[in-house]
């Protein structure tokens, strides 16, 4: 009996031996920064580190990452020290929001490299302030070429975002960094959100075309065109192609003009029966006539 007790004692030493020599191994092991995210008004707190390599490395199908690879040089830096602080802060509920939107409106005023990977950290981290930070980077200046080049390539990347709200500010962003050489990023983007999961393809591809409005580049007449093309259902609707009448409007070309002429064909033969909705119809009929007669784009000029 002694001997089995013995054993019995030898054997309860051993395991937890061994349980105590995976818990040090795991805990020494652990990533010791993290930061405060989350997509509330504040944030909640995860890591830093694991954040960013799960949205910002470009060419590895990441969320963040562009096509060309360009932002690579930037997100393949470590961040440092008072990057993490920022990134810390923005990411942090308890900090009045105004600060944080001050910060950011700072670290774009300073147009640096460190100011763009600070930025580029807080867009791809799950914070309040991310969609801020995105669309910060469309008003960063600098006059280096890599540097810009880099930031739209970020910016690309964060169009495929599942965030309905940072695919917008980013699409808002891309175009006042790229304006009529981003044309093709935005017509794919458009394309690509028809259909999502998240159900706001309408909000998301509006964007794209006042953005495209903004640019009013007469390259952009096809894509919208196109719009004005498809079916109802699945975030077309009348408004939607309004808000495609009014980006015409703006380009005032006479194949935008024929484009809106065009639509307004269509409208009308398809008015319903219902008076309230034949009234509905009149005044999209009459607002893309308006437009075909160059009515809206010479008002832009005045």
């Amino acid at each position: 009996m002694l001997v089995l007790a013995l054993a019995g004692a030898g054997l309860l030493v051993a395991v937890l031996t061994l349980a105590g020599w995976v818990w040090f191994r795991g805990s020494s092991q652990a990533p010791r920064s993290t930061v405060s995210v989350g997509a509330n008004a504040g944030g909640g707190s995860g890591d830093a580190e694991r954040a960013l390599a799960a949205g910002e490395r470009p060419g590895k199908g990441s969320a963040a990452g562009g096509s060309s690879g360009a932002a690579r040089y930037l997100l393949d830096r470590k961040l440092t020290a008072g990057q993490k602080k920022t990134l810390a802060r923005l990411g942090d509920a308890k900090v009045p929001l105004e600060e944080r939107k001050a910060e950011i409106e700072r670290l774009v005023a300073r147009g640096d490299e460190d100011a763009a990977r600070t930025l580029m950290a807080a867009g791809s981290a799950e914070i309040y302030v991310n969609r801020m930070a995105v669309e910060g980077l469309g008003a960063l200046r600098t006059d280096r070429r890599r540097l810009r080049e880099a930031v739209r390539d970020y910016l690309t990347g964060r169009l495929r975002c599942s965030d309905a709200v940072v695919v917008c500010a980013a699409v808002r962003a891309l175009a006042r960094q790229g304006g009529e050489e981003v044309l093709a990023e935005l017509s794919r983007a458009i394309r690509e959100n028809h259909v999502r999961p998240d159900g706001h393809q309408d909000m998301v591809c509006t964007s794209v075309v006042e953005a495209l409005g903004g640019i009013a580049t007469p390259k952009a007449v096809p894509v919208l065109a196109a719009e004005l093309r498809r079916p109802e259902g699945n975030g077309w609707s009348l408004e939607y192609a309004s808000s495609v009448i009014a980006a015409l409007g703006k380009i005032g070309t006479p194949e935008a003009r024929a484009a809106a002429g065009a639509y307004a064909e269509r409208l009308e033969k398809s008015i319903p029966a219902d008076p309230m909705a034949r009234s509905y119809y009149a005044r999209k009929i009459a607002e893309a006539r308006r437009v075909a007669a160059g009515g809206d784009n010479e008002e832009r000029r005045q």
